[in-house]
C-alpha cells in the first residue's frame, strides 16, 4: 500500500515501495539478490564491503526518490503549455525558432578526497620506504594524504 509521508507528500519512493522509510532496503535487497548482473560483478570483494557499499548508494538512490510527485506534476502541467504554446507560434512563422527551458535542475558536489596508510605492525614490516618518501619502518606510524 503507498501512504504519503507524515508531511502529506506523496514522494516517487512512496509511490514504488510503499513509503519512503522502505525504499532503501527494497533497493539494498533488489542489488543483493542472487542472479543480479551488478551483485555479480561485486562477487570479488568481501561481504562487508560489498553490503556497505550497496547499502550506502540504495540510501542515496532512495534519496533521489524524495521528490514531491505533485510539484512534478504542475511542472510537467506547465511546461507542457509553454512547449504547446512555441509550437503554435513557431507554426505561423516558418523558420522561425524558439527555445523553451524543461526540467531546471542544479548540480552541486562536496569532495574531500584523503588516503590514510596506517602503519601498526612491527618496525621493519614495509621493506624499503613507503610512498611520500617517508620511512616505513617507523613504529605506528600514519600518514594521511589530502589535496
Amino acid at each position: 500500500m503507498t501512504t504519503a509521508g507524515p508531511d502529506g507528500m506523496l514522494t516517487a519512493a512512496d509511490l514504488l515501495f510503499g513509503s519512503s522509510e522502505d525504499a532503501h532496503e527494497a533497493l539494498t535487497r533488489h542489488v543483493m539478490a542472487s542472479g543480479r548482473s551488478l551483485a555479480r560483478a561485486l562477487v570479488r570483494l568481501p561481504r562487508v564491503t560489498r553490503e556497505a557499499a550497496v547499502r550506502e548508494a540504495a540510501v542515496a538512490a532512495a534519496g533521489l526518490l524524495k521528490v514531491d510527485l505533485m510539484d512534478v506534476l504542475v511542472a510537467g502541467w506547465r511546461e507542457h503549455r509553454d512547449v504547446y504554446s512555441a509550437a503554435r507560434r513557431t507554426l505561423a512563422t516558418p523558420g522561425s525558432k524558439e527555445l523553451v527551458g524543461l526540467a531546471p535542475h542544479r548540480v552541486s558536489t562536496v569532495q574531500q578526497p584523503a588516503v590514510s596508510i596506517p602503519s601498526s605492525r612491527s618496525p621493519g614490516w614495509w621493506r624499503g620506504s613507503a610512498p611520500g618518501g617517508w620511512p616505513a619502518s617507523t613504529p605506528g606510524a600514519a600518514r594521511s594524504v589530502s589535496p
